[in-house]
């Protein structure tokens, strides 16, 4: 999901079942408007899917994903207990 977020394309999704974050990532990617999830897609769900990217697309400009920031938000922490 991660990938995809990065090079800005549109997500549907096919969670593992009784995986809470899958289910939690799914969640996130329609609340975003990104992508669509199914747990058993079928034919007219993928092409409402495929129908949509055009706006999944225009969603995810509004994306700011900097996959070095997980980190530094960890280099830093250590740096604070360092000082400590």
């Amino acid at each position: 999901m991660s990938e995809a977020i990065y090079l800005k394309k549109p997500i549907f999704m096919i969670p593992i079942r009784n995986q809470y974050e899958q289910f939690y990532n799914c969640l996130v990617l329609q609340n975003k408007k990104i992508g669509e999830f199914s747990e058993r897609p079928t034919e007219k769900e993928i092409k409402l899917f495929l129908e949509n990217l055009e706006r999944y697309e225009k969603s995810m400009k509004n994306i700011n994903f900097d996959p070095d920031e997980p980190l530094r938000v960890i280099e830093d922490a250590v740096r604070k207990f360092e000082k400590k």
